[in-house]
């Protein structure tokens, strides 16, 4: 388990997202497709966050076949 404030990722002016930094040890997840389920919760809001084992198993995408995809 670790601690990570959670940030504002900014597109453009009028669209500002979420952000959650993870540790550096996670690194070979970027570029994966991941599933974010909110779980109810009483006190906190949880997340789960499943990363396709498809994809991180195979090789990744070149930014124009990411696109093109």
């Amino acid at each position: 388990m670790f601690n990570s404030k959670v940030t504002a990722l900014k597109a453009s002016k009028t669209r500002i997202y979420p952000s959650i930094r993870l540790p550096r040890e996670y690194s070979e997840i970027i570029e994966n497709n991941a599933e974010i389920i909110p779980t109810p919760q009483e006190e906190n809001q949880d997340f789960l966050v499943v990363v396709d084992k498809e994809s991180l198993n195979s090789e990744p995408l070149s930014p124009l076949e990411a696109r093109v995809k």
